[in-house]
This record gives C-alpha cells, structure tokens and sequence, in this order.
C-alpha cells in the first residue's frame, strides 16, 4: 500500500484524471492501442501535434502534477562564510526541498555560482544548473525557484566594481529500494514515458546520504506536462536484505 502523506500534502498540485475511476480500467487496456496509433505521426513536422495527443490521451488516465511544487523551500538552511584577502562573506542560501532522481542513477545533484559585486555590495546567483540527472528545462527552472539568497557582508578595504565568485556542489543520494509492484507500474509508463520518468523525494540533507524519508514520486514527463505514475514507501534496505536473502537460521 502507497503511503499517501506526501500526496495529500501536494493535493493542490494534483489534479484527478479526466475519466470517472469506474472507466480507468478499460481505458488504461486501451492505451497500448492507443500509443502504437500515435506513433504513426512520425514526421518532424508533426512532433509539436504529437506531443498535444500524447497528453490529450494521458491527461484521461493519470492524474497531472503541476511541478510547481518543486520550487518550496528546504526547512534547512545552508549558511557559509567565506573569508579572503578582501573580507569577509557570510551568505545564508535556501535549497530545495525536493530532490529529482533518474531511474538510472541515486544522485541528484546542482552546481550554482554566487557572485558578489563591490560596488552594489550585494549577492547574486549568476549561474545554475542540475548536474544529475538531465532534467527539461521547465522542471529546472521550478528548482532554481527554491533557492533564495541572502547576506550581510563586510565592507572591502577598496571599493571599485569587482566581483568575486564562488561555485558550489550540492548532492542528495537516495538509497531506497522501489518496491516491485512499483516496478511493474514503471514498465507500464515506459510505453508512454519512455526515458522521462523520475523519482522525486524530499530531500532529506543535501550533503548527508539518508535515505529520503518520505514517501517518493514516480512521475512521467510528456512536453511540459507531468503526470503522478506512483506514489510509494521505499524499502528500506536492511528490511530488503532481510526478505529477500536471508535463509536457515532461527526463523529460517
């Protein structure tokens, strides 16, 4: 059974499928149908007119997400002072508060440079970018959302107009184990999907290798629109290991 926590949390940002529940069944048995017709559009011109039938159909089975979400806020804040032959800077930065993962890979990471500007004396972000996994560039700019800067900074010994920069790496690595019923639901998106599925958890601490806490997303991108696959409890793995390899012994 899913745990349902984090999507009564996103309620707002969930919208239900277009069909009454009592017609999902035989229309998600369509849908395979449904996909091999579509991929007859196979011409570069028509691709834009593929994509609005593609989620003109999965708008009708899957709940859609509105990735808006993405841009809430860390409860935690990073803070960091860095100390140079100028001053002093000392900056706290708010991180995401969800993390993205591939199917391919447990890292999600970003690099951001934060630059200061003498004679503004203020702080800026001038550059961003999700390193891990590739991610569409609308889902990229929901996370640059999340991330607000702020400072107080000591005055430099000369003014003039520099600017010092800084590039910083954050990382989450999930190490939750999906479970196989999931699985199975993931095969099934693939058809429409193909590689744009993703996991998405809350991010536990973007420098510690936790284990997400909270139940994860599966979601499928099709252009712009994203749509709720999963919602899911990871195993964790002691209890993996436990199940699935252990024999003989006491309770063997």
């Amino acid at each position: 059974m899913a745990n349902k926590t984090l999507t009564k949390e996103l309620k707002e940002y969930i919208a239900r499928p277009k069909l009454e529940r009592s017609a999902l069944t035989t229309s998600k048995a369509n849908l395979e149908k449904d996909l091999e017709a579509i991929e007859k559009i196979d011409l570069g011109i028509e691709s834009e007119a593929k994509i609005d039938v593609y989620n003109q159909r999965l708008t009708n089975v899957y709940c859609t997400l509105d990735p808006s979400f993405l841009s809430m806020k860390h409860p935690d804040v990073y803070k960091d002072t860095h100390d140079d032959a100028r001053g002093i800077r000392a900056f706290k930065l708010s991180l995401p508060k969800f993390a993205i993962y591939s199917l391919n890979s447990p890292i999600c990471s970003f690099k951001m440079s934060i630059s200061y500007r003498d004679k503004k004396k203020s702080l800026e972000i001038v550059e961003f970018k999700v390193t891990s996994p590739n991610l569409p560039s609308f889902l990229e700019k929901s996370i640059l959302k999340s991330l607000h800067l702020t400072g107080k900074d000591v005055v430099y010994e000369y003014g003039g107009n520099s600017i010092s920069t800084t590039d910083f790496e954050f990382k989450s690595i999930f190490k939750g184990i999906i479970p196989e019923v999931i699985k199975k639901s993931i095969g099934s998106a693939r058809r429409s999907f193909g590689k744009e599925i993703y996991v998405i958890a809350e991010a536990d601490n973007w420098k510690s290798k936790k284990v997400p806490s909270d139940d994860p997303l599966i979601i499928g991108v099709k252009g712009k629109n994203c749509y709720l696959i999963e919602a899911f409890e990871t195993t964790p793995m002691e209890e993996y290991v436990r199940r699935e390899f252990s024999f003989g012994g006491l309770n063997g």
